[in-house]
């Protein structure tokens, strides 16, 4: 399937399905602050990749294919709040390791 003229995205019919396997563990504490750890295994994920054509760099093309195993682990804080009567702020860090 032709997305432009430069680009070009093909499915793949042999894919098989991706089973995740996940553990999360989130706590809230006082001052609107939260927690969140968490753990991921996957199962023949689905990567989509570019491929440039060798005969022409303009144009790509967009693969779809089953990776090996893999996991993951994360974690995120949060804090929102009010900084001021009339401003609201949320902001959080997150953090992976594949």
């Amino acid at each position: 399937m032709y997305i432009d003229s430069l680009l070009i995205t093909q499915g793949n019919p042999n894919l098989i399905n991706t089973y995740i396997h996940s553990a999360q563990v989130f706590a809230s504490f006082p001052f609107s602050l939260s927690v969140r750890f968490g753990y991921n295994y996957l199962i023949d994920p689905i990567y989509r990749e570019l491929y440039q054509s060798a005969d022409n760099l303009d144009v790509g093309e967009f693969r779809y294919r089953n990776g090996d195993h893999t996991q993951n682990f994360f974690g995120s804080i949060a804090w929102n709040g009010n900084v001021t009567k009339w401003w609201y702020l949320y902001s959080s860090v997150y953090f992976g390791r594949n």
